[in-house]
């Protein structure tokens, strides 16, 4: 997406790059003589919300009546409405480059459309435009193992200290051992900047990763590191192992269809589970693409047993393994996306436990 994007910047182009995110979520990043001005998506309004009431710049009063207002007008400008503040800039500019970074990331093909002028609202003149997509870049490469290899896995707080308010912050969010991906859930920064202080923390030995116990007690040293070299196969995985990783699954789609439904009316969470199912990885398309769904959110157990029955033996364990947790974190995602807090902690707390459950 960065050659997209450098190909305008560089024929100083005027005009409005569009695509979606891996959720559909409309995105558009907006030049002007091939400058970077503004970044928006489809969720700034639930977003910029969010942020502000984590921050605890708003309260909860206000956020309903900015929803409601939001509803004729950008959020934005009915932010800007009591006048402009540095709690706003700082919100502001954190929603533009996070939208930057999720239409880098973003897989779908752009689209441009030339424009005369660019008369939106946060457009963002205090930066040079090719450090900051550099910038962009280099953030979602070293975040990537983060974010995509480790974000189910729980860290603890680690053996040295926070440095910054923020760190502590993200700190100060522990209560036990905890996923990543849910301390991003939690956090009151942008997505991609929490990841990004997750990354360093971890780095920096601020956080750690929760070791998982073993199995069976260690029968000495040396059959120990006979194994790490030759790791014996798991066990073929039967239909009712499988049919029990399903249910897991499951539970999430449909208690996700069910708060989906009643946030945003009826046909909601049938919708974003589509886009979720069709929009899986190509290693897990197989499984996903076009799945059936039940009107109650779930996923049809019988058509996904029958999909994965199409590979061999060894591999279907660890398939349904990964497949499931890829599109139980993508739901919680988009859960994170669309939900307002309440409803997210409630579907946090109806489906806690899905990982133990799901085994191995």
């Amino acid at each position: 997406m960065i050659a997209h994007l450098r190909t305008h910047i560089e024929a100083e182009d005027t005009g409005c790059l569009a695509s979606t995110d891996e959720f559909g979520i409309p995105l558009q990043i907006y030049l002007l003589g091939g400058s970077l001005v503004a970044a928006h998506a489809g969720d700034d309004t639930h977003a910029l919300l969010r942020i502000l009431l984590k921050r605890s710049w708003i309260e909860e009063a206000q956020l309903h009546d900015y929803k409601d207002q939001a509803a004729f007008s950008p959020i934005y400008d009915v932010l800007l409405q009591d006048g402009e503040s540095m709690r706003l800039r700082e919100a502001f500019y954190d929603r533009f480059r996070e939208n930057l970074c999720r239409f880098l990331e973003a897989k779908a093909k752009p689209s441009f459309e030339p424009l005369e002028a660019v008369m939106i609202p946060n457009i963002q003149l205090s930066h040079e435009t090719e450090a900051l997509v550099k910038e962009a870049a280099s953030l979602l490469e070293r975040t990537h193992k983060t974010r995509n290899e480790n974000g189910l896995q729980l860290v603890q707080v680690g053996a040295r200290p926070p440095l910054s308010l923020a760190e502590k912050k993200l700190i100060r969010l522990l209560n036990g051992p905890t996923p990543l991906q849910a301390l991003v859930r939690q956090s009151p920064f942008e997505s991609f900047q929490s990841w990004d202080l997750l990354s360093d923390m971890l780095e920096r030995n601020v956080l750690g990763f929760v070791a998982k116990k073993p199995d069976t007690p260690k029968a000495s040293t040396e059959p120990e590191a006979i194994d790490n070299r030759q790791p014996k196969a798991a066990p073929r995985l039967s239909k009712n192992e499988a049919v029990e990783k399903i249910k897991v699954l499951n539970e999430v789609t449909s208690a996700f269809h069910q708060a989906s439904d009643h946030a945003a009316g009826p046909g909601a969470g049938r919708a974003q589970l589509r886009l979720l199912l069709d929009g899986s990885p190509r290693q897990f398309a197989l499984l996903f693409n076009g799945l059936a769904l039940e009107n109650n959110g779930q996923v049809d157990t019988s058509e996904l047993v029958q999909r994965l029955r199409k590979r061999i033996g060894p591999e279907r364990r660890s398939l349904l393994n990964a497949g499931v947790r890829d599109l139980i974190q993508r739901t919680l995602s988009m859960a994170d996306e669309s939900l307002e807090a309440p409803q997210m902690n409630a579907l946090l707390e109806q489906i806690s436990g899905q990982e133990s459950r799901l085994g191995w």
